[in-house]
């Protein structure tokens, strides 16, 4: 059993911008993860932290952001701690701009995850190199709007990776686009072109395309 209590608060500090503060906290009940067996798993708790903030530059664009810590407990088996995973720092910011119907949106992110303690002759001990590489993600959009039915978002985003022993500076990139089609009030059909390309900071490169459809329902 999982229980998941958060709070949530904001303040508008001046008439176009507002301050938000938020805290969590998941409790992550005990199981037996195989069958016939005396193992008892103890995932760690979390605790998460949030602060941030929503301005309106003008009548048609607004800037947000926010700074997200996440601490992680121990991971037990039988009441042994056998993992303590790093906490995780996540800074986002997004830009939105309207124009008419039209919509331009700008996602910048950092990520960071802290090592890891992992278990050495019985004892956990901090990695010596970080496991989880830091993270910078790049993205935007342009959406169009043909007619009432028919809209087309134009998409771009790059990610990039710190060097680490399992993750040698890889460096991804995307482009496409994703029509929709509204059939009527209630259904609208989505699809999703996009190419892929990365490399490696060894040289290895790997690239592809990526296809997709949907169809969105609301009630």
């Amino acid at each position: 059993m999982n229980v998941s209590p958060s709070l949530t608060w904001a303040l508008p500090a001046r008439e176009n911008f507002v301050l938000g503060l938020g805290a969590s906290y998941q409790y992550k009940g005990q199981f037996t993860p195989l069958t016939n067996s005396s193992l008892d798993y103890d995932p760690g708790d979390e605790m998460l932290l949030t602060g941030g903030f929503d301005t309106r530059l003008s009548a048609t664009a607004t800037l947000t952001g926010d700074v997200i810590f996440t601490f992680y407990g121990k991971d037990k088996i039988n009441g042994g701690e056998i993992l303590g995973p790093g906490n995780k720092l996540v800074v986002n910011l997004q830009f939105r701009q309207y124009f008419g119907f039209d919509e331009l949106w700008l996602l910048a992110r950092y990520r960071s995850r802290a090592k890891n303690d992992l278990l050495v002759n019985g004892v956990l001990t901090p990695e010596n190199v970080k496991t989880n590489p830091d993270q910078v993600e790049l993205a935007g959009h342009y959406r169009r709007r043909f007619s009432r039915r028919i809209s087309t978002r134009f998409f771009a985003e790059g990610r990039f990776y710190q060097n680490t022993p399992a993750v040698e500076g890889v460096k991804l990139f995307g482009a496409g686009l994703a029509p929709s089609f509204a059939l009527s009030e209630n259904f609208q059909l989505l699809a999703q072109l996009k190419y892929q390309t990365g490399s490696f900071k060894e040289g290895t490169s790997v690239s592809g395309l990526e296809a997709g459809a949907g169809l969105l329902v609301n009630f």
